[in-house]
């Protein structure tokens, strides 16, 4: 389960192996099935949570995430969006959550060298639209450019 792709919707049982990969896979499916229940109850929008057979989803137009939001911007790759990109990557996903679970921990780990790798992409393409278009040093017309003591 990977709630933040376009492409949501994946299969309950590596959803449950993922976080609950120390335990038999009825447990782990039945943990699942009672936090998909209490997710449902927490949720304001009905639909917002898909649960379609064996799949398990979030309704893109019914939730709204940073992280989507964030790889969008950058897919986007206009100066506006650029700058949004910047201003909504605050640091690794999920900072500061421990679940000391292996499968996840991998999961997670891969993510945030996905979406740092993203954002260091955004920042350098942001930097090269921003940067004057003149010799290293100098702005536009010349003249030499502050900010190239702060580089």
């Amino acid at each position: 389960m990977n709630p933040r792709r376009d492409d949501s919707s994946r299969p309950r049982t590596p959803g449950a192996a993922l976080l609950w990969g120390d335990i038999g896979e009825p447990q782990a499916r039945a943990a699942l099935r009672h936090t998909l229940f209490t997710l449902r109850k927490a949720l304001a929008d009905t639909t917002a949570l898909r649960i379609e057979g064996e799949t398990v989803g979030l309704d893109r137009d019914a939730v709204e995430t940073d992280v989507h939001d964030f790889e969008q911007c950058v897919a986007r790759g206009g100066l506006v969006d650029l700058e949004r990109a910047v201003a909504l990557y605050r640091g690794d996903v999920l900072e500061g959550l421990v679940l000391e679970e292996p499968s996840f921990e991998e999961w997670l780990i891969a993510e945030r060298l996905r979406l740092r790798e993203l954002a260091l992409d955004a920042f350098a393409r942001l930097l090269a639209r921003q940067r004057p278009q003149g010799v290293e040093g100098r702005d536009a017309r010349g003249r030499p450019d502050a900010r190239s003591d702060l580089v």
